[in-house]
Order: C-alpha cells, then sequence, then structure tokens
C-alpha cells in the first residue's frame, strides 16, 4: 500500500489518509484479505504521530 500525504494543503492529514485507503480499495490496490497497518505503525511510515492520524 502506498500512502502519500502532503503537509502543506488545508486538508487535514486524516482526511488525505481516509481518501487515499477509500480509493486503493476502489482500484482494487487494496485487496480485502489485505491488512492496514496500526495506526503508530503508519504514522511512523509516513513521519507524523499516531494523534495526527485520528
Amino acid at each position: 500500500m502506498f500512502i502519500q500525504i502532503e503537509l502543506n494543503i488545508d486538508v487535514p492529514i486524516y482526511a488525505q489518509l481516509t481518501q487515499q485507503i477509500i480509493e486503493g480499495i476502489a482500484n482494487g490496490d487494496i485487496k480485502s484479505d489485505e491488512s492496514l497497518p496500526s495506526v503508530c505503525a503508519l504514522a511512523a511510515d509516513l513521519g507524523v504521530i499516531c494523534i495526527q492520524l485520528i
């Protein structure tokens, strides 16, 4: 799964993340049997803190 967050725009991080997950499911990039990472693991990969994703 590839998630890209833009920190310099007015859209909150959680909204960007939500939209990209929805798009990934719709495109078939995220499969029904694929597990999403934990909030803190995803935050670490994106270079943000956990609370910014919820």
